[in-house]
């Protein structure tokens, strides 16, 4: 009865043998598939599989086509007389089709073509593999899933192109769920509550809960991906004001069965400013800054302030252009700037040029020997 039943589903079988083990770089032979099937207690003979195959065609109303390559091949070699089957992925007809031609008295089967592209999995998983807010075991399990969508063999190929070594993960194993919820809490206009972490260094850097353990009350708004880490932009009731919190920093995010505040007040920001704002490196007084780069740097000066109306580019000589732009002025921005050594200088407004040569001082004094 165990061998009848199994028979039932050994069409099934073939087709989820060959979507896992097979592509064109590993077509499978009728004595592997065969093999396989053995494994459930069903026995198949080799004319038994390609009429499952047949009637798969027929099920998925699959279309039949020739293999010119297999045809020339076969027209060489004139002793050769077995028919070779491969099974390929159609998009058009969103089934599997048929490609019948000849090899050598071997026949093999593979999935030659699937409804994703393999370059298109492996631009997936390095995405997984780099981001930050995943841990390693969420990384690896999702690499898992990201795999059955292509051949095993290509699943292998996945995860050894995955360089994973000394980028810094999130230890927070519970963010994918934290996110979940705030996703919730937000469709649901909720408030939601959660425990707050910092680092405290106590002969080794340990994580200690903020408040003394008080969990914060806000209403959610979004969620944003900046530098790699999850933040959830909210509003405070306590403070009066929009917030940000790393996600991976929360404990568990509990959903409150509360309206949420601060509608107006998120209606009132323009979101890409109020990122700008909050993830830029400038934060401080805005003011107009001009600044003489190389040449060279033009690439980096647009990636860094972009094209828009508000900023100009200008050409010094034919070696030297300037950007004038709205900048914060703050010290990781003078850091920014120190970065490129000779290659850039502010050469505008005169105040800011004298703020730069404060920080430039400042540093010089602290590096000075004693």
């Amino acid at each position: 009865m165990a061998k009848q039943s199994g028979q039932k589903f050994k069409s099934m079988l073939v087709a989820q043998m060959l979507l896992k083990y097979s592509d064109e770089e590993h077509p499978l032979s009728v004595e592997d598939i065969q093999e396989h099937l053995q494994s459930y207690g069903i026995d198949a003979e080799h004319h038994s599989i390609v009429r499952d195959i047949n009637d798969l065609e027929d099920l998925l109303n699959i279309e039949e086509k020739q293999s010119l390559k297999e045809e020339q091949s076969f027209k060489a070699k004139q002793n050769s007389k077995e028919e070779q089957v491969v099974f390929l992925y159609n998009r058009a007809k969103l089934g599997y089709t048929i490609e019948r031609g000849f090899r050598d008295r071997v026949r093999v089967f593979y999935v030659s073509e699937r409804p994703y592209e393999l370059e298109d999995v492996q631009l997936i998983s390095e995405c997984v593999n780099n981001a930050k807010f995943v841990t390693d075991k969420k990384a690896r399990q999702l690499n898992e899933m990201i795999g059955s969508l292509v051949s095993e063999a290509q699943a292998e190929k996945l995860i050894n192109n995955a360089y994973t070594t000394g980028r810094v993960k999130t230890q927070n194993n519970k963010i994918i769920y934290a996110v979940n919820t705030i996703n919730e809490a937000i469709k649901a206009k909720k408030m939601i509550t959660f425990p707050y972490y910092h680092y405290e260094l106590k002969n080794v850097a340990v994580q200690k809960p903020s408040r003394k353990g008080k969990p914060i009350a806000v209403s959610p708004f979004a969620l944003v991906i900046n530098d790699n880490n999850y933040y959830l932009i909210c509003y405070s009731s306590e403070k009066e004001k929009m917030m940000t919190y790393r996600v991976d920093r929360m404990g568990e995010v509990k959903i409150v069965d509360v309206p949420r505040d601060g509608e107006d007040e998120f209606a009132q920001i323009n979101m890409k400013e109020f990122t700008q704002r909050v993830f830029g490196m400038f934060r401080g007084e805005k003011k107009r800054v001009t600044i003489r780069f190389i040449n060279p740097l033009l690439d980096t000066a647009i990636d860094r302030f972009g094209t828009g109306s508000n900023v100009t580019y200008s050409k010094i000589d034919d070696t030297h252009f300037t950007v004038s732009a709205d900048i914060e002025i703050s010290d990781q921005f003078f850091s920014w700037v120190c970065g490129f050594r000779k290659k850039a200088k502010i050469v505008s407004p005169q105040d800011v040029v004298e703020k730069m040569e404060k920080y430039i001082s400042d540093l010089s004094n602290m590096y000075q020997k004693d």
